[in-house]
C-alpha cells in the first residue's frame, strides 16, 4: 500500500491528487456498500473472470471499477459484492498488466462504451 502523501507519490501525480478526492479504508470491501447506495455497479477488473472488455457490456453506466493489487489481483473479501468482472486480454507470455496501466485501458474503455459517439 502506497502513501498517498508520500513525496515520490506527490511528485508523480504533479500535485493533481490533491484536487481529486479520495479515502482510505483498511477494509476495501466496506467501501463498496456506499458507492452501490449512490447507484454504483461495483465491477471487478480481473485476468481471470468475465468476460474480455471488449466483448462485454459491464462498464455502461455508473460503475466502481475495482482493480486488485498487481501480484495477487482482487482480495477475497471483495468478490462478493461485485456485481460482474472484466478482464483485459493478454498477448504473449505476460502474466498482467501494471494495475496503472490497466486503470487507464479500462477507463477509457468505460467512457467509450458510455459515450453517444462511441468516441
Amino acid at each position: 500500500t502506497v502513501d498517498p502523501f508520500d513525496p515520490k507519490t506527490v511528485r508523480g501525480t504533479m500535485g493533481s491528487l490533491f484536487s481529486l478526492p479520495f479515502a482510505r479504508t483498511p477494509h476495501p470491501a466496506n467501501a463498496l456498500a456506499p458507492l452501490a447506495g449512490l447507484g454504483f455497479r461495483p465491477v471487478g477488473a480481473d485476468g481471470r473472470r468475465g468476460q474480455t472488455v471488449w466483448q462485454s457490456n459491464a462498464l455502461r453506466g455508473s460503475v466502481a471499477l475495482v482493480l486488485g493489487n498487481e501480484a495477487r489481483g482482487l482480495s477475497d473479501d471483495l468478490h462478493p459484492h461485485l456485481t460482474g468482472y472484466v478482464s483485459l486480454p493478454l498477448i504473449g507470455h505476460a502474466e498482467s498488466l501494471n494495475v496503472s496501466v490497466a486503470g487507464g485501458v479500462l477507463m477509457y474503455e468505460w467512457r467509450r462504451q458510455n459515450s453517444e459517439s462511441g468516441f
